[in-house]
This record gives C-alpha cells, sequence and structure tokens, in this order.
C-alpha cells in the first residue's frame, strides 16, 4: 500500500535583500534674486534659441545667469529645478532671466524679488 502522508525536508532559502543607494541630497544655497522673464526673439538674442552654452531654449529648463554662475549650475525658482544654460548682457549680480516661449507670458510675469535655491557642487 501507497502512502501520500510523508514529509520532504525542504531546504530553508533566505530572502533576497535589496540594496538600495540612497542620492544624496543636493547641497544648495539660498539667494535672494531679481527674475526676469525672456524669449528667443528678444532684443540680443539671434532668434534661432540658440543658448550660449549651445543648447536649444527650452521653456522650463533654461534660465540665463551672470558669469558669477557657471553654465549648468541648477536654480529652483518657486519649486521647479532650471538650468543655467545662457547668459545675457543685462544679466549681472544675482539676477536670473527665464526663458519662456511666449513674449506675452513674458511681460505679464515681468520681474519679482524672490528667494531661490542655487545647487552647490
Amino acid at each position: 500500500m501507497y502512502e501520500d502522508n510523508y514529509e520532504v525536508p525542504v531546504e530553508y532559502v533566505a530572502p533576497i535583500e535589496e540594496t538600495v543607494v540612497a542620492e544624496p541630497e543636493p547641497r544648495y544655497r539660498e539667494v535672494v534674486m531679481e527674475i526676469s522673464y525672456y524669449t528667443a526673439n528678444d532684443e540680443g538674442m539671434n532668434g534661432h534659441g540658440i543658448t550660449a552654452s549651445g543648447t536649444r531654449v527650452n521653456e522650463g529648463r533654461t534660465v540665463a545667469m551672470s558669469s558669477r554662475y557657471a553654465l549648468g549650475t541648477r536654480i529652483c525658482i518657486d519649486g521647479h529645478w532650471y538650468v543655467n544654460e545662457d547668459r545675457g548682457g543685462y544679466i549681472v549680480g544675482d539676477r536670473v532671466d527665464v526663458y519662456v516661449a511666449d513674449k506675452e507670458k513674458a511681460l505679464r510675469l515681468g520681474r519679482q524679488r524672490k528667494t531661490v535655491k542655487i545647487e552647490e557642487e
């Protein structure tokens, strides 16, 4: 007679532990800056939308800052991070020019003074 109630030894295998390496939080400093807005067709621009860093302007990404800040510097304005990809003749000191595609939007936003975060390397 055949019996099905026998135990088969089972080897215990420990669960695989996943190691998650967290990226360090970016370090930044806060600076009060004058913020203005520009378009690719403003005076001093070539109308083609090519920045000083060689990239094409992109609303939501591109800003122009003075040479005090290296091209590629990241800046957070109102919770949104931008990249310093451009320069400008009137951009001196702690001033930032945010690219927008629409001239009316640039005029509507005007000039403002805000505390921003600038990522430190």
